[in-house]
């Protein structure tokens, strides 16, 4: 509704159809006073109207926001499932020659590129083998180099030993025996090299190793006997025990250590 003047406008809408009023043109009807009380009636309608209006807006804004806050409380409340225990698998893995898994390799090709590996070898290290073929697989030259030291050629032992390191590197039994050979021509300098790395390959630690650790690590402590570093010794043995609680052997050679320190100790302090 508008008043302007002297005409008076009703913009209103029929309830029926929604068609808008026309102008209706009230300036002969209506005197000055009645057309200022109309006036103001309107315009405390429209604030009514607008009051109205921001009010059921306002309601509608808090509906939204209570129904959300139930949600939230709801998602809050929700039980969750359990969280699962951890596990462990036990997992062994095939020694490989090759780089590349056996899935993604033919038998043929891997032959192939194992002979050509060989022949490289054998040109640059100026060493002839009868059966290139045998030795192309690691168990076989580990089976040759031990056949060398049931015969106590140890020298020919080590070089096949080296040989098989130079094609698997990542071989802990062929550093195991090589440390062998050595200890036999008292190499204990090379013996610990090639120890400490035969444990370094035997990590990560798992029960399907735990004799190989065990035994390198007793080999490891006659090797520091050896070396006079019998502290050492008594410490890699006790690592040892701690690994084979149940092993009377390790116990004993750990004691009979123990005694020659404390000689020692005692002869020290006479001097």
């Amino acid at each position: 509704m508008t008043i302007n003047g002297d005409q008076l406008l009703l913009d209103l809408c029929k309830a029926n159809n929604g068609e808008v009023w026309k102008s209706v043109d009230l300036s002969g009807s209506l005197s000055r006073e009645d057309k200022i009380d109309l006036r103001l009636k309107s315009q405390e309608w429209i604030s009514e109207y607008s009051k109205n209006l921001c009010t059921r807006k306002i309601n509608e804004v808090k509906c939204h926001d209570t129904s959300l806050l139930v949600k939230l409380a709801m998602e809050k409340d929700r039980i969750l499932p359990v969280v699962r225990s951890p596990g462990c698998i036990m997992v062994t893995f095939t020694p490989r020659s090759a780089p590349t898994p056996l899935r993604e390799n033919k038998k043929e090709n891997e032959g192939e590129w194992l002979r050509k590996k060989w022949e490289a070898f054998s040109r640059a290290e100026g060493i002839q083998v009868s059966e290139i073929n045998e030795d192309l697989d690691p168990t076989q030259i580990l089976g040759k180099g031990n056949y060398l030291m049931s015969t106590e050629d140890i020298l020919s032992a080590v070089s096949i030993y080296t040989h098989g390191i130079k094609l698997f590197p990542k071989m802990a039994a062929m550093y195991n025996n090589r440390s062998v050979a050595y200890i036999k021509i008292k190499n204990y300098e090379e013996a610990l090299h090639d120890i400490h790395m035969a444990l370094k390959f035997l990590l990560p630690p798992v029960n399907d190793n735990l004799n190989q650790r065990t035994k390198s690590t007793m080999r490891k402590s006659y090797i520091l006997f050896k070396l006079d570093r019998i502290k050492d010794a008594i410490n890699e043995l006790d690592v040892a025990s701690k690994l084979m609680p149940d092993n009377v052997e390790i116990a004993s050679y750990l004691e009979s250590l123990k005694e020659l320190s404390d000689e020692d100790e005692s002869l020290d302090e006479s001097d």
